[in-house]
């Protein structure tokens, strides 16, 4: 019985770390997502990106966002670039870049917000309700979506 009991209690403490874990991975992307802004930003070799990239690039998605928190007041911008893409790990990382306008030494820092994902997808939502999972999309002449759709399949969920 006893036995029983700590099998049971190691069972339940890995579904509270896997749930939290996962939890905590969509609030930083609802964060993230919920704070885009159509602001444009420049590559290495100063060519135009678009505010919001989606499967067009080295990132699975890549935008500009608001709301970047500035505690110590650095001189810096208050709108972050970030990227979000699955390596071959199946680790879902959060990539984001101290500046907007990138130099061709501008190198992004790297956050693993979650380990053991299977499938990471996004579906954006226009204004007329069309779903696509490539933006910019030709169709529209949106900057940023109007909503987004994430599909996230994990071991454990």
């Amino acid at each position: 019985m006893l036995r029983t009991v700590i099998q049971t209690h190691e069972m339940t403490k890995t579904q509270i770390k896997n749930f939290s874990d996962l939890s905590r991975a969509f609030t930083i992307l609802e964060r993230d997502m919920s704070q885009a802004i159509p602001r444009s930003v420049r590559d290495e070799y100063g060519d135009p990106m678009p505010p919001l990239m989606l499967s067009t690039g080295p990132y699975f998605v890549e935008f500009t966002r608001t709301g970047w928190s500035n505690p110590i007041g650095l001189a810096r911008s208050n709108l972050q670039r970030v990227a979000y893409r699955l390596n071959e790990e199946g680790e879902l990382e959060r990539h984001f870049w101290l500046v907007l306008d990138r130099a061709e030494d501008s190198e992004p820092i790297t956050q693993i917000i979650l380990s053991d994902v299977e499938d990471f997808r996004i579906n954006l939502i226009s204004e007329d309700g069309e779903s696509t999972d490539v933006w910019p999309d030709s169709d529209t002449n949106q900057l940023i979506p109007s909503a987004a759709e994430v599909i996230l399949q994990t071991k454990a969920y």
